[in-house]
């Protein structure tokens, strides 16, 4: 574990100075989106607590991820998580600012996830990749057209679905239900909370991109969670 805490330390401090600029790199997405469909920018930007927030995350998921990683491929493959992690926050706050999820961003990540799970688990991982691609269509957008015979309106815009699937083919059928498991989480903590402080009323909508990349984010470091416990000798 010795061999891996100095590295891992060191990640988790670039992970941090990462996760400070991501705020910034936000801010340059949402003036290019707004551009290109010519709407005005937000009033609003964002507060300065988050540089901090984004710091911290991406500081001690970096560290959770390459404390565990022994050998050149795991930390590779550490740092494909760690910047999975970065664009999934990326995206949050994008969605936040404008409620829009950039097509670019989810390209960007359907991409490099193919290529992280050929890279890591060959066909056989791409075709479970397929798989989970072909549940999660199932459950969100089955759910999102019952929505709309109820509703009439679409419980997820198609931004929502497109990272949905995005983030389905980089977790897989192993990190499925750690994805659902934080989803539901961060959307009771947000329901909750929002009820409590009069903020939020359940005829609300709300931008869902942060909810799912809280799952998104415990799917990804769950197995190096696991590691990290049985090297610190809490879990066997």
């Amino acid at each position: 574990m010795q061999s891996n805490l100095i590295p891992g330390l060191l990640g988790g401090a670039a992970g941090a100075i990462l996760g400070y600029f991501i705020p910034r790199l936000t801010t340059e997405v949402v003036s290019y989106k707004c551009h290109q469909r010519g709407k005005p920018l937000p009033e609003r930007e964002l507060p300065q607590w988050v540089k901090p927030l984004c710091a911290l995350i991406l500081g001690l998921f970096s560290v959770s991820t390459l404390l565990s990683a022994s050998g050149p491929l795991l930390c590779v493959k550490a740092i494909y998580a760690i910047f999975f992690a970065a664009a999934a926050l990326t995206i949050s706050l994008t969605d936040c600012s404008i409620h829009l999820i950039p097509n670019e961003g989810v390209l960007l990540l359907l991409g490099t996830g193919i290529v992280y799970r050929l890279l890591f688990e060959g066909w056989s991982g791409l075709l479970n990749a397929l798989c989970t691609l072909g549940l999660a269509i199932l459950i969100f957008g089955g759910s999102s057209a019952i929505f709309y015979v109820w509703k009439h309106q679409s419980g997820l815009g198609a931004g929502d679905l497109k990272y949905v699937f995005a983030i389905a083919i980089i977790v897989g059928t192993s990190g499925a239900v750690d994805f659902l498991l934080g989803m539901a989480a961060a959307i009771l903590a947000y329901v909750f909370f929002g009820m409590q402080t009069y903020r939020f009323r359940m005829t609300d909508y709300f931008p869902m991109a942060a909810h799912l990349s809280c799952g998104f984010l415990l799917a990804l470091v769950a197995p190096y969670l696991a590691e990290d416990l049985t090297l610190f000798g809490i879990a066997h």
